[in-house]
């Protein structure tokens, strides 16, 4: 971000980036350096005018958006936040703020952007409670640890379970959540539609994940 904010502003105090960043002035020193230890040369100029700035034979060609890809940006952070107190939902909004820090300033219409988008993601039909099981996931997910589910399919007996699962991701598709995981009971990587889940919780069995295994050719294939 440090990056970015040279792009829009030129030359920054640290007391500056520290307000921006909201970090210690002494983490914005020490950022700074290892920027220019990975070879982003960086100068720095004293005084009441000084601070750091890039140098002016740097290219930002191959490491920085430009103003459109960031209201793309903008844009995806305004969708994702709306996924309500899930942590990619306080993360996308943490972002959200800082892009337009960067984008509001000198562009008014951009600054109009969230208040005029609104993506309702939720399904009008909700059986149970589907923000805290998007956080059981979550935390499941990142703690590589086993999901017990109950799952009752109303298409097919068959496909219903109760057992564990190991999760592997989370699609939404036109509103409604499906959770992607290892169905222990039938021994495949299958998809659970959040609305038919009468139980689920976490266990304390860990697993390991496939490396190999990628959500999007996965999702593509059902």
């Amino acid at each position: 971000m440090i990056i970015f904010y040279f792009k829009i502003r030129t030359t920054a105090t640290v007391a500056e980036l520290s307000k921006y960043l909201e970090v210690s002035k002494r983490t914005v020193c020490r950022d700074i350096e290892m920027l220019r230890t990975s070879g982003v040369d960086i100068e720095s100029s004293a005084g009441k005018t000084g601070g750091y700035k890039l140098s002016e034979d740097f290219s930002f060609d191959k490491i920085i958006f430009n103003e459109c890809e960031l209201s793309f940006m903008l844009l995806s952070t305004i969708f994702l936040k709306q996924f309500s107190n899930t942590g990619f939902a306080k993360e996308a909004d943490a972002l959200n703020n800082k892009i337009e820090k960067l984008l509001n300033k000198d562009n008014q219409s951009t600054s109009n952007v969230s208040g005029f988008l609104l993506i309702d993601t939720e399904p009008e039909l909700q059986q149970n409670d589907i923000n805290a099981i998007l956080r059981c996931v979550e935390n499941a997910y990142d703690n590589k640890l086993l999901l017990f589910i109950d799952y009752k399919s109303p298409f097919c007996n068959k496909l219903s379970t109760a057992n564990l699962v190991a999760p592997y991701g989370l699609v939404n598709k036109s509103g409604f959540w499906y959770i992607v995981g290892f169905c222990y009971e039938h021994k495949s990587y299958r998809t659970f539609n959040i609305s038919f889940i009468s139980n689920i919780y976490i266990t304390k069995e860990l697993f390991n994940k496939d490396k190999s295994f990628n959500l999007d050719i996965f999702w593509g294939s059902q």
